[in-house]
């Protein structure tokens, strides 16, 4: 059975409230694939491998095409009788997830089960220890810090090659990496802010990137954005986010050069759109800013003077619907997270230099 080709078509659509703008969906994907317990279930196989979507997980996308799910995480797997496309069974000895679901009369508290309501719970966990680690963090910087901190399973990707919009309506943005989510390691550093814009303003963040970071051997280096928000929703229509915020990320020599450009195409309707940087990044702008929580990756791997002359800036602007003045506030919130990752780089000290830069710009500011 090509279960795969199935979760890609109508009948495997989000239901609701799944597709929901300002909540975070979760998927499911597989963990376990092979069969245990004393019977032995050498008659049947797991449909799916680990980290591949699991066979019962739904696909997006949601409103306008925004991304959804947002996440994934383990769900459990299905089994199918070796030699039929047709006898699915659930709840095979060894592919499930543990569930509290049993007769606890029999002296068994636990049993296995599968279904996304396993995989939404390990994302609630993570974020319930994000705000543990950060107890200030608003509900839009858990959001822009998980998203920002998943990676798409490998053997998602795998299956899925060569397409990418059902990989990303199955796996969204993929599943949390914790390994630098809750502190910053030495080489691998996560930068966020909490901001709130006004209708056809934008804020510019310069990404305190140090030289070495583009120096040095050829390996793999990459910048994440994310950004998340959420709007007041309109609901009497398909169409109910009434306000929209995105953002880009560009190059340039100064930030008098960025804050131009964008001022413009604020400010007039035919002024040319400001282009993000397209080398190496993985979403485009007009992909993940249909959503709510909106991601990139940029992946540089090799060294690059250019880069280490000039400037990186986010730069997150507000544009909203016409009708949208009936719904939004005057000050929307949002959260902005930015990662830094040179884990190949084992000594990269990437840490302390991002700090010295930071620390710098306060020297500056105090003294002007």
């Amino acid at each position: 059975m090509n279960y795969a080709r199935y979760l890609t078509g109508r009948p495997a659509n989000l239901i609701d409230p799944a597709p929901a703008l300002n909540a975070l969906t979760v998927g499911s994907v597989a963990r376990h694939e092979r069969h245990e317990g004393p019977q032995g279930d050498f008659g049947f196989r797991a449909m799916a491998r680990h980290g591949e979507p699991s066979p019962f997980t739904r696909s997006g996308p949601s409103v306008r095409g925004a991304i959804k799910p947002d996440l994934v995480d383990y769900g459990g797997n299905y089994s199918v009788e070796v030699g039929s496309d047709l006898h699915i069974v659930r709840g095979r000895a060894g592919v499930g997830e543990v569930s509290t679901s049993h007769d606890f009369a029999v002296g068994d508290p636990f049993a296995e089960d599968s279904g996304t309501s396993f995989a939404a719970p390990r994302v609630a966990h993570v974020a319930a220890r994000l705000l543990a680690a950060v107890p200030t963090a608003s509900t839009n910087l858990c959001r822009a810090l998980l998203v920002a901190h998943a990676r798409t399973p490998a053997a998602s990707r795998a299956l899925f090659e060569g397409d990418s919009t059902a990989l990303r309506n199955l796996t969204g943005y993929g599943q949390v990496d914790q390994s630098a989510l809750f502190r910053s390691m030495d080489n691998c550093v996560t930068l966020w802010s909490d901001g709130h814009i006004e209708n056809l303003r934008n804020h510019f963040y310069e990404i305190p990137i140090p030289n070495e970071f583009w120096e040095g051997r050829r390996r793999r280096r990459t910048v994440t954005v994310a950004l998340a928000y959420s709007p007041p929703p309109r609901t009497t229509r398909i169409d109910y986010c009434g306000v929209s915020i995105s953002f880009k990320l560009v190059v340039d020599e100064s930030l008098d050069a960025v804050a131009r450009a964008f001022s413009a195409e604020v400010d007039r309707e035919d002024a040319p759109g400001v282009p993000e940087r397209a080398a190496g990044r993985d979403l485009s702008a007009m992909v993940r800013s249909k959503g709510t929580a909106q991601v990139s990756t940029w992946t540089f791997t090799r060294p690059s003077v250019n880069l280490r002359k000039s400037c990186v800036f986010v730069v997150v602007t507000r544009k909203d619907p016409t009708w949208g003045a009936r719904v939004a506030r005057v000050r929307e919130e949002y959260s902005l997270a930015v990662k830094i990752d040179d884990r190949e780089m084992l000594l990269s000290h990437l840490y302390q230099r991002v700090r010295a830069l930071l620390r710098g710009r306060a020297r500056a500011r105090t003294t002007v």
